[in-house]
């Protein structure tokens, strides 16, 4: 019988018709059932394999319906005749043969991904493990979140038959979600903005590249502060355009530098309201010139307010698009420090002259789920968003007491914490030259303390830049035991000089 290979796995995931189907496909396509081979009949196989007669004739029915078979009435069941099938047929049959003989070397050149592509392979992949661990930056206290609230109105919004939460939707967010961000943005950081200036994405690295892809040609310049967000960096790395990078001094970015690059960069990204790790927030000369900088060099300014919901009321001026009067700056936003990063929303707020382009766009990628749009809207409007927000900066601002306090005074003068004061739920631990910030990430990582090293923060590596040498230490996601858990034993290793 030509189908003696075929044999049948019973008890697991893959049902016997899927089976066999994919063994008779493979058969053809390798080349061992040759064009115009001869089935075994249905009672035949079914027989052989103890099966049902009916599976067997369904698999015969599937693929002739995928062109692998062709059957008649009397004659019976054929590998069809097809000049496709035939030279697919036959290579994979050399490369099976060659696999045979070759044992260990590959069959052919491997596929060859894009530039673009292996700027992803630079990447590291994040750790799958649980992070809620002591000094982890990246992650919210969960337990603060009122998941109770939330969960009445997920329920509402999910079983309501709201047509317009349920079909494609329109590609730039949810209209009720538009209009309490736009109006929350108004009342808590003074942006003068309208609903259809905000576009939800599915996050801060997607608003980066569709701003990119809308304002920038391939291989024209941006730039941005460093030390700075692993993530957004790499956003801007992996989107096919040059990066520059500026020093960040207690002002904020030092814009002189980017008056001096040779390169004419054509946007710049930056954190004014409290630059992410060093928690610099950028003093208002240095808006101006900036602002300055966009209008000379007909450039754009990218706006990152990420952390802006944990400064103090009055603390942190308004946001740089609020001065805006050429209308060159795009503010950006998200709920991963909020609420949670699996609720995968952001948005942008775009200046009017960019609205149609934005939603053009949007429409072209359709990338952003609808569905937990109406709950969020909800959220925001109904206060419970800022009422979130109130207790956090109440939670955060005694954690981060605790730890100063509790750092300044057990360790030596020559570590010293920097970064604290500004709302953020982390600050920077800069430590000797002796004790190097990678070497002690590494130790604490083993004993399940996540203290990201303030060198690895960089980019760009220039001769006459000085880097500094540091811990980013959170204090969002774990509570106040873990954390002088934490704390001690950061303690015991840098007075041990590792």
């Amino acid at each position: 019988m030509k189908l003696n290979r075929v044999t049948i796995h019973r008890g697991g995931p893959e049902t016997i018709y899927r089976q066999l189907c994919r063994q008779i496909r493979e058969l053809i396509l390798t080349g061992e059932l040759v064009i115009g081979t001869r089935l075994p009949s249905t009672r035949e196989l079914a027989g052989a394999l103890t099966v049902s007669r009916t599976t067997i004739r369904d698999v015969y029915e599937q693929l002739t319906a995928e062109s692998y078979l062709s059957s008649s009435r009397g004659k019976g069941t054929f590998v069809i005749d097809h000049p496709v099938v035939k030279a697919l047929s036959l290579e994979r049959a050399t490369r099976s043969s060659c696999r045979r003989k070759r044992r260990g070397h590959a069959p052919s050149q491997p596929p060859v991904i894009s530039g673009r592509g292996r700027q992803f392979l630079s990447i590291p992949l994040g750790q799958s493990a649980p992070q809620c661990l002591p000094f982890n930056p990246a992650l919210p206290d969960f337990d603060l979140f009122p998941f109770l609230k939330w969960s009445r109105i997920l329920k509402k919004t999910l079983v309501r038959r709201d047509h317009a939460a349920m079909d494609y939707g329109e590609a730039s967010g949810y209209a009720p979600l538009k209009e309490a961000i736009a109006q929350n943005l108004h009342h808590f950081r003074g942006l003068d903005c309208d609903p259809d200036q905000v576009i939800i994405v599915g996050s801060s690295e997607q608003a980066i590249r569709r701003m990119v892809f809308l304002l920038l040609d391939r291989d024209e310049c941006i730039w941005f502060g460093e030390p700075g967000l692993h993530a957004r960096h790499n956003a801007f790395r992996t989107a096919g355009v040059h990066t520059l990078s500026v020093s960040v001094d207690d002002q904020g970015v030092v814009v002189e530098e980017a008056c001096r690059f040779k390169e004419k960069a054509k946007l710049a990204y930056v954190v004014p309201s409290s630059h992410y790790p060093l928690g610099k927030v950028m003093s208002l000369p240095r808006r101006l010139e900036i602002l300055n900088w966009a209008s000379a060099n007909n450039a754009w300014i990218l706006e990152d307010d990420f952390g802006c919901e944990f400064s103090f009321p009055g603390q942190a001026p308004p946001p740089i698009q609020s001065m805006d009067m050429d209308q060159r700056v795009i503010y950006m936003g998200g709920y991963s420090m909020t609420l949670f990063p699996s609720l995968r929303i952001a948005y942008l707020v775009v200046p009017k002259t960019l609205v149609n382009a934005a939603e053009h766009l949007a429409r072209a990628e359709q990338s952003v789920s609808v569905a937990l749009q109406p709950a969020l809207a909800e959220f925001v409007s109904a206060g419970h968003f800022m009422a979130h927000i109130r207790n956090m900066r109440k939670t955060y601002g005694r954690r981060e007491q605790f730890l100063e306090q509790f750092l300044h005074h057990h360790l030596p003068c020559e570590t010293t914490v920097t970064g604290t004061g500004v709302g953020g739920p982390y600050l920077v631990l800069n430590l000797p030259a002796r004790i190097r910030d990678r070497t002690l990430s590494e130790t604490l990582a083993r004993t399940g303390i996540i203290a990201h090293p303030l060198s690895s923060y960089y980019v760009h590596r220039k001769p006459d830049r000085e880097y500094r040498n540091g811990l980013v230490l959170g204090f969002g996601c774990a509570p106040r035991v873990d954390l002088e858990r934490g704390a001690r034993q950061l303690v015991e290793r840098i007075n041990a000089g590792e």
